[in-house]
């Protein structure tokens, strides 16, 4: 992740943060709650780099609804035979962009090829930082299906060696991952 990128990490984590107070006290009601636990947030003080399975997605956003151009399978909560780990995501569309901060650790994602070609090289545009070179997508362009919780079939782990996470066509499981997941709950 590039400096403007790490920019917009960083801004999505601190608007989620439990205390994190707006000046404006409308802003204070509807704030964002974000799905993060206190750990996630060490990298911001510490001064160490992100973690590696913290993966940003930027587009410049429509405010219109318009068809989804992928449908992406990110879990909630991953369960293991010793545990589970939390998968936490923030989205934020404001007026012209969509920015979603998403942590999978040990659980590679890919950015489907429906949206790599219409986002073309805007991990190039972002590091160059012309927001306006962006693809320009509905702000609904991604729909994250967030199931619950996903059991790993036994024995798995949350190692790097895992299927990427990826685009779901017909089924509510993408097919390579058929294998790995051994129950999901929507």
């Amino acid at each position: 992740m590039d400096r403007r990128g790490l920019w917009f990490a960083k801004i999505l984590l601190l608007a989620t943060h439990p205390l994190a107070l707006h000046q404006h006290p409308e802003i204070n009601k509807h704030r964002i709650i974000g799905e993060w636990e206190t750990e996630d947030f060490s990298w911001l003080i510490e001064g160490t780099p992100p973690p590696s399975d913290l993966s940003l997605w930027v587009f410049r956003a429509e405010q219109e609804e318009g068809t989804p151009t992928a449908r992406v399978l990110l879990p909630k909560v991953v369960q293991l035979d010793d545990g589970t780990t939390p998968f936490p995501m923030t989205m934020i569309t404001l007026e012209g962009i969509c920015l979603t901060l998403v942590y999978h650790p040990g659980w590679a994602s890919i950015i489907p090829w429906s949206l790599r070609a219409q986002l073309g090289s805007s991990s190039t545009t972002l590091a160059k930082g012309d927001l306006a070179d962006l693809p320009l997508l509905p702000f609904n362009a991604i729909n994250w299906r967030r199931p619950n919780t996903v059991v790993l079939a036994n024995g798995l782990r949350l190692d790097g060696t895992l299927p990427p996470l990826g685009t779901i066509t017909d089924s509510p499981i993408p097919g390579s991952l058929i294998d790995v997941i051994r129950t999901a709950s929507f």
